[in-house]
Formats: structure tokens, sequence, C-alpha cells
């Protein structure tokens, strides 16, 4: 079976691992020490997709809103060891990807990470849960690319490093900035809703953002991938008499 006419691109957050969940969970109690309230759904809305330094700058903004003063000097380098303590301790592959993964490699079906996260971190998170012999050093991050999502600039990045057109690949990603960044790519955009953070209709918003299907299984969005591709395959090219 030679190689697929077709490959996957993977967010990583709330997709690959369960970073995204960790941290709506425990971030809101340790802001609440800053005077920073927010509800869960609001958290979760101003924090999903956006790369760290966005999320570090709204909090700020927000402080000084309502407190009239900057956040004190040591909030990021406590807020970053909260992050890696949680992840040290309970960062999980998302249930099903790896299985998902193996599908891919069985057939011959490529495959890469594009992230608006840091590429060291994500390297770390993907080594912590054992998911780093899957990529082969095709993780691509918001630092290589002028714009972050919602921009495509990362996944157009990423789908010409493996050789793909964009049109030809397929996007997994549980936030609406990163299936705005799919869609505007050109890809086939799949919405992962599986992650406990994510408010009941979610489904919602990730279908108004564009993405052909939104499941909150990583094994249905296999079955998608493998049933479209055989479905693109069968289909005739060119004029019919």
């Amino acid at each position: 079976m030679g190689v697929s006419k077709y490959a996957v691109i993977f967010d990583c957050d709330g997709v690959l691992v369960n970073s995204e969940e960790l941290f709506a969970e425990a971030d809101r109690e340790f802001l609440e020490q800053y005077g920073l309230f927010y509800g869960k759904d609001e958290y979760v809305e101003m924090s999903s997709g956006i790369t760290h330094e966005a999320f570090v700058e709204k909090l700020h903004a927000d402080h000084h809103r309502i407190h009239g003063r900057p956040l004190p000097a040591d909030f990021e380098d406590k807020l970053t060891a909260r992050y890696m303590d949680l992840m040290t301790q309970r960062l999980r592959q998302i249930p099903e990807v790896a299985d998902l993964l193996g599908a891919l490699q069985k057939n011959n079906i490529p495959y890469a990470i594009a992230t608006n996260a840091t590429l060291p971190g994500t390297l770390w998170k993907l080594q912590h849960v054992g998911l780093s012999p899957y990529f082969n050093h095709h993780v691509y991050s918001k630092d290589m690319v002028p714009n972050p999502k919602p921009a495509p600039d990362v996944y157009l990045h990423a789908a010409a490093q493996i050789g793909y057109d964009p049109k030809d690949c397929f996007v997994v990603e549980d936030s609406v900035t990163g299936a705005t960044a799919g869609v505007a790519a050109g890809a086939t955009v799949i919405g992962y809703t599986g992650g406990s953070h994510r408010p009941a209709g979610y489904e919602r918003q990730l279908y108004k953002a564009g993405v052909s299907i939104a499941t909150g299984s990583m094994k249905a969005a296999e079955t998608f991938i493998l049933d479209t591709i055989r479905a693109r395959q069968q289909k005739p090219s060119g004029p019919q008499p």
C-alpha cells in the first residue's frame, strides 16, 4: 500500500493531551487569589485555543481594569509553576487518540501537529504522555509562523512541511479558534468535543466555525477520516459521459 493522498494535522492541547481540562479545572481557584473571578464557561471561552502570551495579557488587563494596578511581578512564574505541577502529576493522553494514530499508520496516512503552544512545551507534553514516538519530529508551533491561530499560518506551514495541499488534509481541533484556522487553511476540520471543560452544546459553536463534523469520540473521528478518504478515492474524476 502506497502513501495516502491525504494527511491529518492535529492540534495538541485538548486534542492529544488533556492539558486544557486540567487548566480549566484548577486555574479559576488560583486566579481568585489575585481577585480575578471567572465562571467556568467564561474562563473556557476566554482561554481556549489562544496562545499562552495572549491569555496572560488578558489576565493582566482584567486585573488592571478591576483593581487599578498590574498583577504582581512574580505572577507569571507562579502560574507557570502551577501548570508544570499539574501536568507532571495528571497530564494524560486523550482517550482513543493512540488508537487513531495507530489506524493512520496502518493505512499509511501521514500526520503532524500544528499548535498555538511553544515547541519545547509541546515536545515535553508528548514525551510525558508517551506520544513522542508517533510524530517523528513533525511538530509545528506558532513560533514558526508570522501569526498564531485563528490565522491559518501554522496549518499552512504544517501541510507544506509534510508535502500536502491543505485541501487534502484533515484537521482535528477542539477550539473555535483552532477550527477557524483549519477552515481558513482549506482543510476538512473535525471538531473534538470530548473535553470535560466544554459546555453542553459546544458542538454548535464548532459547526458555526465551519467544522465538517463535531464529536466527543476519537473513534468517531477515525471512522470519519477513513470513510471520507475511501469515498473520495472511489469518486470518479473528470467529466463523465
